[in-house]
C-alpha cells in the first residue's frame, strides 16, 4: 500500500527530500519501521479516513424538521423522535472522535518518519561519501577510455559513444549526491549553507588554491594585490569542473562529510586565509602591513582598506 495523501513532515526538510530520494531512504537505519510506517499505518490511516468521510451524511435538524412538518400539518408525531435526535448526535460524536484519533496517529506516524531520519543522517552521510567514491572511480575509468575527451561529436566519431554515456551517467549521479549532501548540511547546519560552495564539493581547497581565502581582498594600493584566479570552472555543477574535480581528487580530496566536519574544514580555511594574508602584509613584506585584525577582516571580506 502506498499512502494516498501526501506525506509531508513539517520543519524537516531533509525527511521531505528522503522520502523522495530512493538513494537516502535507503540509508535509513531502521528500514523495518520506516517501511510499516510508509506501506502499513500512514495507507492505513489514509483509508480509514477515507471510509469515514464516505459515510451517509448526518443533518443534525433533520429530526427537528420532521416533527415540525407533523405539527404544521396536524399529523402524528414521528415515533420515538427523540431517541432518534440523541442518536444522530451521537454518531456525529463518535465520528468526530473517529476522525480526531486518525488525524493525530497520522501526524505522530509522519513525525515518527522524520525522527527516523534525524537519527540516521550520519548513515545517510556515509553512504553518500561511499556513492561519491564508487561515481568518481566509474568517471575516472571512463574518462579514461574517452582519452580525456568529453566533447560528444569527437566521441561518436571515435566508436566512444558507450564510455561517454558512461561518463555523462556518473555526472549526473555526481550531480544527485551533492544535492542530496547539501540537503543534509541545510538540514544540520543552515548556516554552512551559505559557505563557499567549493568548500562542500572539495573538501581541501585551500591545498590546491592558496590564494582561496584571499579572493575577495582589494587589490588598490601600496602592492596589494588580487589573488589568484580560482584554478577550477566557475560552473560547479559543468562537465568542465567535473573533469577538473577528477583530475585533482588526490588533492582536492572530494568527500560527503557531516556538518561538524565540514563546520571543522570551514574553520581552519578560514585561520589559514587570515595567516595568508597577515603573512603577505607583514612588517619586512613587500606589501604594507596591516594596521590590526580588524582592518584585516575588512580587507579580506571584500571590504576597503583605511586611509
Amino acid at each position: 500500500m502506498t499512502p494516498t495523501r501526501t506525506v509531508h513532515v513539517r520543519e524537516n526538510s531533509l525527511a521531505n527530500r528522503t522520502l523522495r530520494s530512493p538513494r537516502l531512504s535507503a540509508r535509513v537505519q531502521d528500514q523495518d519501521e520506516w517501511n510499516t510506517l510508509l506501506n502499513v499505518a500512514i495507507p492505513g490511516v489514509d483509508a480509514a479516513l477515507a471510509a469515514l468521510s464516505q459515510r451517509p451524511r448526518i443533518d443534525p435538524a433533520a429530526t427537528a424538521a420532521e416533527v415540525a412538518r407533523a405539527l404544521r400539518n396536524g399529523a402524528e408525531l414521528p415515533a420515538n423522535f427523540g431517541a432518534a435526535a440523541v442518536a444522530a448526535q451521537a454518531e456525529m460524536e463518535t465520528r468526530k472522535a473517529e476522525q480526531d484519533i486518525l488525524t493525530r496517529l497520522r501526524n505522530e506516524f509522519v513525525a515518527e518518519l522524520g525522527h527516523l531520519v534525524d537519527d540516521s543522517a550520519e548513515n545517510m552521510v556515509a553512504g553518500l561519501d561511499a556513492d561519491l567514491q564508487q561515481t568518481l572511480d566509474a568517471a575516472t575509468a571512463a574518462l579514461r577510455e574517452l582519452d580525456g575527451a568529453t566533447d560528444p561529436i569527437a566521441a561518436i566519431k571515435a566508436g566512444k559513444a558507450a564510455a561517454l554515456e558512461k561518463f555523462a551517467d556518473a555526472h549526473r549521479t555526481y550531480l544527485e549526491v551533492r544535492e542530496l549532501a547539501d540537503a543534509i548540511i541545510r538540514h544540520e547546519n543552515p548556516e554552512l549553507a551559505a559557505a563557499d560552495p567549493i568548500q562542500r564539493v572539495a573538501l581541501h581547497i585551500v591545498d590546491i588554491w592558496r590564494d582561496w581565502g584571499l579572493r575577495n581582498a582589494v587589490a588598490t594600493r601600496d602592492g596589494w594585490r588580487e589573488s589568484e584566479p580560482a584554478p577550477y570552472p566557475a560552473d560547479l555543477e559543468s562537465l568542465e569542473f567535473f573533469v577538473w574535480l577528477l583530475d585533482n581528487r588526490k588533492a582536492a580530496s572530494p568527500r560527503v562529510v557531516s556538518a561538524g566536519v565540514l563546520h571543522t574544514r570551514v574553520a581552519a580555511d578560514g585561520a589559514s586565509a587570515h595567516r595568508e594574508f597577515q603573512a603577505r602584509h607583514s612588517p619586512g613584506t613587500a606589501h604594507r602591513p596591516l594596521a590590526d585584525m580588524a582592518e584585516a577582516n575588512r580587507v579580506l571580506w571584500g571590504g576597503a582598506p583605511r586611509s
